[in-house]
């Protein structure tokens, strides 16, 4: 019966909330040999489940929750000193600040030379060339060293950070495996 399969459902939910079963599911219960069967294996699952319960319902080690308080007190006192020497935040704006200025830099010493080779030699042009010229003079260019060692100063800073996220992983790893890895390892 279409019925039975509603009735099966409410007496499981009810053994599982351990609460009496409504009258008129009592006298379906009463009446249909399906649906007693089916109480009756519930019953014996849930006294089951209850019985064994208690054996494996284990306290943790005594000493488990101070370990781990003290790694996470350790953690918090190491992430504040190395939080207050070195601020990423400032560094990444420091790093895109710097490459916004340098690209400008380029756009701005690479583009004249661009525009007087497509320009023919006209009055004019001799005129545009003379003034960058005197604008060079006054204006000395990085030379390739020195760029390479703004490269490696703007680097620094991302390798530390690369560094610090290796060092936390690590630590991570370590401390998960000392406190929830079994000894026997």
């Amino acid at each position: 019966m279409i019925f039975c399969w509603i009735y099966k459902q409410v007496i499981a939910h009810s053994l599982d909330a351990n609460r009496a079963l409504p009258e008129r599911i009592q006298s379906h219960v009463r009446s249909c040999p399906e649906c007693r069967g089916f109480q009756e294996s519930e019953i014996r699952l849930t006294e089951r489940l209850i019985g064994h319960a208690a054996r494996h319902s284990e306290t943790p080690p005594p000493f488990l929750h101070g370990k781990i308080v003290a790694a996470l007190d350790q953690d918090s006192r190491r992430g504040e000193a190395e939080r207050s020497g070195f601020r990423p935040g400032w560094s990444a704006a420091l790093v895109s600040l710097s490459l916004v200025l340098i690209s400008a830099l380029a756009v701005h010493l690479f583009q004249p030379a661009r525009i007087a080779s497509e320009l023919d030699h006209s009055p004019e042009t001799q005129a545009v060339s003379t003034t960058d010229e005197s604008l060079r003079s006054v204006v000395k260019l990085p030379d390739v060293e020195m760029l390479r060692v703004w490269s490696q100063n703007l680097d620094q800073p991302l390798e530390t950070e690369l560094q610090s996220v290796v060092h936390d992983a690590r630590q991570t790893f370590q401390f998960f495996a000392q406190n929830f890895l079994p000894d026997q390892f």
